[in-house]
């Protein structure tokens, strides 16, 4: 089916929103200055370039803008033509992690593919496909959403498929995102109640399961719980973010005169860049940051509430959640109120993939946003 095709049969009933459009450019804009910021010290060190880290960044932004436009310019509902192809096609993608001398394993989790110098984690695009398939399938079904043999159990079981492969890696972080935006997904298409709580001891025993089976998880944990045990060994991260958050008082040491990005601070351009942003801007410049930030997940969600079909719904409020999710766990993480988890801070942390994933559920977003309902 041509876009003319899709355009006639979804006419887009209103104009792109322009405050969700506004405050992406500005997410984005800021993190370029953060990883210029957070990761001079580190590319003259290892690189023998100060903006070596920038350069990448802004290489993937642009590369960015690609997927981004495409997402903004094709209906939304169009995308249903490739969600089945999609998901098989991303767990194939996550299975070859696994694959010595394709998949590359960092801090005990092989989460990463190298493919001719190039490397992506295979896990956000898993994401992108798992939202898609379970809008498409939720809208589908709508009328059967009771049917346990022909529709609960087949939509748990792509579910289940997607986070046992990414906690094989093994990923928790990820595996959790993956959860709640499903959960939260089913939530919002009013599926029974009964299935929805039964899902949470799966949740929880899948979790615990992959803590004890992973010696590096469960060395989280307990750093964690007390950092200061071994200050310089499992609870260094912790410690040191804390710092920074705490050096920043209420005006911040100004833009570029972070002191923990001097090798106090590890992954402070990924990870931890809360932390370098909370020390350079303080507390006040970091709460608007944060407002601004929530203006984004408000304007997603009042993007899915003003949507009259399922599908849009379900696939706007599975954006934002996935959004909203990584951006909470990765600032609770900065600041000890969660154990390290290995994820980024949308549009902010470095990460082509992240990034270029980020932008793209952006764009798209920003294209349901013309399908939505006028104000009364």
């Amino acid at each position: 089916m041509s876009l003319e095709t899709w355009y006639r049969h979804f006419p887009p009933s209103s104009r792109t929103d322009r405050w969700l459009f506004i405050m992406t450019g500005v997410l984005i804009i800021m993190g370029v200055m953060m990883v210029m910021s957070s990761s001079t010290v580190i590319g003259l060190r290892i690189y023998h370039d100060t903006f070596y880290f920038v350069k990448r960044h802004v290489i993937y932004m642009i590369v960015g803008l690609v997927p981004f436009t495409m997402g903004l310019i094709i209906p939304h509902q169009m995308w249903r033509k490739w969600v089945y192809p999609l998901w098989v096609f991303s767990l194939f993608l996550v299975l070859l992690t696994h694959i010595p001398g394709v998949g590359s394993t960092a801090g005990g989790a092989a989460r990463w593919i190298n493919i001719a110098g190039f490397r992506f984690q295979p896990s956000d695009v898993l994401k992108f496909s798992l939202v898609l398939m379970l809008a498409h399938h939720l809208d589908l079904h709508k009328d059967r959403l009771r049917d346990f043999q022909g529709v609960i159990v087949p939509i748990f079981g792509i579910i289940g498929v997607s986070i046992l492969l990414v906690l094989t890696q093994p990923d928790l972080g990820t595996s959790i995102v993956l959860t709640f935006v499903s959960l939260g997904m089913l939530f919002v298409a009013q599926f029974p109640l009964f299935y929805f709580l039964a899902a949470f001891p799966i949740v929880i025993l899948g979790a615990v399961m992959s803590i004890l089976h992973n010696p590096y998880q469960l060395k989280r944990i307990t750093a964690f719980m007390n950092p200061w045990a071994d200050p310089l060994g499992k609870g260094f991260h912790a410690i040191q973010s804390l710092i920074a958050v705490g050096s920043g008082g209420l005006l911040g040491m100004g833009l570029g005169q972070s002191r923990q990005k001097f090798f106090y601070l590890p992954q402070q351009y990924t990870d931890y860049i809360f932390s370098i942003l909370a020390e350079e801007f303080g507390f006040i410049a970091t709460t608007i940051f944060l407002c601004g930030f929530f203006f984004f997940l408000y304007r997603g969600f009042l993007i899915a509430i003003r949507n009259e079909t399922l599908y849009s719904k379900t696939l706007a409020i599975g954006i934002t959640l996935w959004i909203a999710l990584q951006a909470i766990i990765n600032i609770m993480v900065a600041v000890n109120l969660l154990p390290s988890k290995g994820i980024t801070l949308p549009f902010i942390s470095f990460g082509g993939t992240s990034l270029i994933m980020v932008m793209f559920i952006s764009g798209i977003l920003l294209n349901i946003s013309r399908y939505r309902r006028p104000m009364p």
